[in-house]
């Protein structure tokens, strides 16, 4: 996420072509601009694979997404700074925000599945009908990111449902198997460049289940870390400029 960050800033603020360069070996400012951004596109579905597990583990979903509203706002500014030099721009909102609606989404579909009409049995007819309500509840989701031009818009909508259906607490291989399903979908909606993030399946094999050693201190520092390392760049980058 940094590193993509870093290569997003350093176009944006023109001084991607004072990095240098290796042409020998054919190694321009462009081409490392795209390794940057490649390296990057490690973070979203891990991010997409956390929220489903957020999602099944949290005690308290309401207070998760206000979190991850209150961390939206406060990205706001500096992603809009580091991605258009502007404060304020419709144009382009942050991932937290992208996160949040996911979350939303993955609520309507959950309690869709779970809905049992009174006193009618559960026939072909209803589960029919249930399946149409997820679909609309995600594309309706998919809409509003895309109307609203959330980073990675429709693409990260459609990539969080589908790790979310495919999704298997018990069983690691499925989980996995659920990942790349997303990694796929992400792919085949937004860019070939997201096919990168199949790498994650290393890490998350190792990944059990459960939270590691974990506090409020540490939660948190990962909350911010996304608007602080923003605004550091921005701040690093005003400094190269002038």
């Amino acid at each position: 996420m940094f590193i993509d960050h870093l290569a997003v800033t350093a176009d944006v603020f023109g001084f991607l072509y004072k990095f240098p360069t290796c042409e020998d070996l054919y190694i321009n400012q462009a081409t490392i601009y795209w390794i940057m951004r490649g390296i990057g596109r490690l973070a979203f579905p891990i991010y997409c694979y956390l929220l489903v597990e957020g999602f099944f583990h949290s005690k308290n979903l309401l207070k998760y997404g206000l979190r991850l509203l209150a961390v939206a706002i406060i990205s706001e500014i500096p992603f809009n700074l580091v991605s258009t030099r502007q404060l304020f721009i419709f144009e382009t909102n942050n991932v937290l925000w992208e996160l949040l609606l996911g979350l939303i989404v993955l609520f309507g579909i959950d309690s869709i599945k779970k809905y049992k009409e009174p006193f009618l049995e559960s026939t072909r007819a209803t589960q029919v009908a249930k399946v149409l309500a997820m679909a609309v509840v995600t594309a309706l989701g998919m809409v509003i990111s895309q109307v609203t031009h959330l980073d990675y818009s429709h693409s990260g909508i459609a990539c969080i449902v589908v790790i979310y259906l495919t999704h298997c607490s018990a069983d690691k291989v499925k989980q996995l198997r659920g990942f790349i399903y997303g990694v796929i979908c992400l792919t085949a909606i937004s860019s070939t460049l997201e096919i990168v993030a199949l790498l994650d399946i290393v890490p998350l094999r190792n990944y059990q289940g459960h939270r590691g050693w974990d506090n409020k201190a540490l939660r948190w520092f990962f909350y911010l870390f996304y608007p602080v390392h923003l605004s550091v760049l921005y701040i690093v980058a005003q400094i190269i400029i002038n």
